[in-house]
């Protein structure tokens, strides 16, 4: 009788550690900061106004986002506020907007964007980042966070567009942007192994914690604050409004009505 009751006592322990494990959820924070985005030299431009027209463009980029989180999904939005002139900021299909789902389970995300006065919802495969885990730590928080890195290798494709640009603007003899030659990328994330749950900012995820910082490129996201198990829990539903594409039709559709803005020179006119 008594080795029954044990046994009964420990398969309710482990049901209600299994059930509390399952609904684990939580918040995070983050905060967005471009690094250097776009770099203007226009001619007859002084260097004062270039700075402050380029500090403007950094502040652009400065956004709070937030991701809600549980065991196997994720869903991550941006926080809205109006701009100082009270109208809303130009767009060019920065990967930052729209509301991102995220199934780890499945592997899978959903994102929704709008586009020409269009809602789309690209359904894609999550990316696979093969992280190195490495051994270096750092603080951020109260959490003792470890680092790992990817390593996104440059394309044909992005060379053969660089190598074309560039030759564009040596005819036309244009240089309203600085060309930088594509390179690999190398992604640094810090992670906290305490909050067990393979999810990140944006679509970063695949990690033995939650992913609290990126670096890449010019692109920082740092986590501010983290809420674990809130009461007012959010309730993560993949967003269903939208036509369904690919992300490599979507990129393509964004490429053309950008290069719908270019001149014969390259030059990008905004009317």
């Amino acid at each position: 009788m008594k080795n029954n009751l044990k046994k009964s006592l420990y398969f309710l322990i482990l049901f209600i550690s299994v059930a509390k494990a399952q609904d684990f959820h939580g918040r995070a924070i983050y905060v967005s900061k471009q690094l250097n985005n776009v770099v203007f030299h226009v001619e007859g431009m002084s260097e004062e106004k270039a700075k402050e027209l380029n500090e403007k463009m950094s502040k652009m980029f400065e956004k709070t986002f937030t991701l809600n989180f549980n065991k196997n999904e994720s869903l991550y939005q941006q926080e809205q506020k109006l701009q100082e002139s009270g109208s809303k900021a130009p767009n060019f299909g920065s990967d930052l907007d729209g509301e991102l789902y995220k199934n780890i389970q499945s592997k899978k995300y959903l994102k929704a964007e709008e586009f020409a006065n269009k809602n789309y919802l690209i359904s894609d495969t999550l990316i696979n980042y093969n992280w190195e885990l490495k051994q270096e730590t750092k603080k951020i928080g109260d959490y003792i966070c470890y680092k790992a890195i990817s390593i996104i290798k440059v394309t044909k494709k992005e060379l053969e567009e660089y190598e074309a640009e560039k030759q564009k603007q040596t005819n036309n003899k244009t240089s309203f942007l600085n060309l930088e030659k594509p390179e690999d990328e190398i992604i640094t994330v810090w992670y906290n192994p305490e909050i067990p749950v393979s999810q990140g900012p944006n679509k970063y995820w695949g990690l033995p914690g939650l992913i609290m910082e990126v670096n890449q490129k010019n692109l920082i996201l740092l986590c501010s604050k983290v809420i674990l198990n809130p009461k007012d829990k959010k309730i993560i539903k993949a967003p269903k409004k939208g036509k369904i594409i690919s992300q490599s039709a979507y990129d393509l559709m964004e490429e053309e009505q950008f290069n719908k803005l270019k001149d014969e020179n390259g030059a990008i006119h905004l009317n």
